[in-house]
């Protein structure tokens, strides 16, 4: 059957073969030791991937599982939760119509929401935890070392670093519609979280309280102001009057000079009424009619007193003052200052009766916070999860080697 084929094939005879007939040219134990000598045949490679693709589950998907339950089951602490509700509020709040914010479900910008959302930031800074230091020890009790390792914080680390630990112990949100301000603590013991809470209610009503004193004192401060600059400038057109009497010894010149003008008409319409009685004298009595010449004096009197009396008007007694000046202008810067000090008088009972209205008002948006809900002593802790994140880290992990195998064997036939 050899002896057929063809030349090619038969040239690539097996070494254990005869030349002629394709009969066997060696012993048996010789042929054993020949397939011995032969190359091993590999494994196919399918078998190779099943093989790694069982050993990554394991390693990446069993082994994380397997962690996960012996933490979750075994060595992590309980932790307890304390929960509080709260809105701060103003004896005069009013609600704002914003058609956009009632659509988008956004809150308006009064008064009580800012305060609401300082309250919040308040709760997750630095100064809260200051004060609860000094207050409670709060970094001892995230601390204690019968916790955890991976729940408890470093005593050695810096404030920080407390701060963002923090901030994964406590969660405080705001209800835009309803205003309230949701508050949950994680401790690990209930005394300690309902402790914890107590003191967090405690400086967010002193913060609240001291935003009040604040605003009631930035509102009452400028009408405070305005009623000392008004007060003072009353003092100075007092003194200004006051200066003015004393130099020109004068209480009241435009009462002066009013007189005078009285005493100005009368000697006019005594002089008019001589007048006419000599022009009717005249008409049957000569000039040097006694009756006339009584006339004519008591005219020539009445003229040289009226001519004083204008002259009178028109400056003042020498002496007083820096100069002569007359009894019109002495008047009218009296007048001037009396309108100055009627203005000062008139405004200061003004800026009285605002920063009256600025207290009632500052007394009327006094804001406090209202507790509905305070913190009470914890039966079971809430925390952690325990099935649920051993579930989560099983799901986490599968789904992540699942991609590797996907992106493995992408990169492979790409290559190929």
């Amino acid at each position: 059957m050899l002896n057929k084929l063809p030349q090619t094939r038969r040239e690539s005879k097996l070494p254990f073969l005869d030349e002629e007939g394709g009969d066997l040219a060696i012993s048996g134990e010789d042929r054993l030791d020949v397939l011995a000598a032969a190359p091993p045949v590999k494994a196919r490679p399918q078998k190779r991937r099943r093989s790694a693709m069982v050993w990554t589950l394991a390693l990446f998907v069993a082994l994380p599982t397997v962690l996960a339950t012996l933490y979750f089951g075994l060595i992590a602490s309980d932790q307890y939760v304390v929960e509080m509700r709260f809105a701060v509020k103003s004896t005069s709040q009013s609600q704002s119509t914003d058609v956009l914010g009632l659509f988008a479900g956004i809150p308006a910008a009064t008064s009580g929401v800012t305060d609401s959302y300082i309250v919040i930031d308040h709760m997750m800074s630095r100064e809260l935890l200051e004060k609860l230091e000094e207050k409670i020890g709060v970094r001892a009790l995230y601390s204690r070392p019968d916790v955890d390792y991976l729940s408890r914080f470093d005593a050695t680390e810096s404030i920080e670093e407390f701060v963002k630990y923090w901030r994964k112990m406590v969660r405080a949100s705001f209800d835009g519609s309803s205003q309230i301000v949701a508050v949950d603590v994680k401790a690990f013991t209930p005394a300690e979280a309902k402790l914890v809470a107590e003191n967090i209610l405690l400086l967010s009503e002193e913060l609240v309280n001291d935003l009040s004193a604040r605003a009631r004192a930035d509102a009452v401060k400028y009408a405070q102001q305005e009623v000392k600059r008004m007060e003072d400038r009353l003092r100075v057109n007092r003194t200004a009057l006051r200066s003015f009497r004393d130099t020109e010894q004068e209480f009241d010149p435009a009462k002066k000079v009013e007189s005078r003008y009285v005493i100005l008409g009368k000697l006019e319409e005594e002089l008019t009424s001589r007048k006419a009685r000599l022009s009717n004298l005249r008409s049957f009595m000569g000039t040097e009619a006694p009756s006339v010449k009584v006339l004519l004096s008591e005219i020539a009197g009445l003229e040289r007193q009226l001519e004083e009396e204008r002259s009178k008007l028109g400056r003042t007694d020498q002496g007083k003052g820096d100069g002569p000046q007359s009894i019109g202008g002495l008047a009218a810067n009296y007048e001037e200052l009396v309108v100055d000090r009627e203005f000062a008088e008139k405004s200061y009972l003004s800026a009285l009766a605002s920063l009256e209205r600025a207290r009632i008002e500052a007394d009327r948006q006094q804001r406090y916070l209202a507790a509905f809900v305070r913190p009470t002593l914890p039966q079971e802790a809430l925390y952690p999860k325990r099935i649920l994140a051993i579930c989560s880290v099983f799901g986490i992990a599968l789904v992540l080697w699942a991609l590797g195998v996907l992106i493995t064997y992408a990169v492979r036939d790409h290559a190929l």
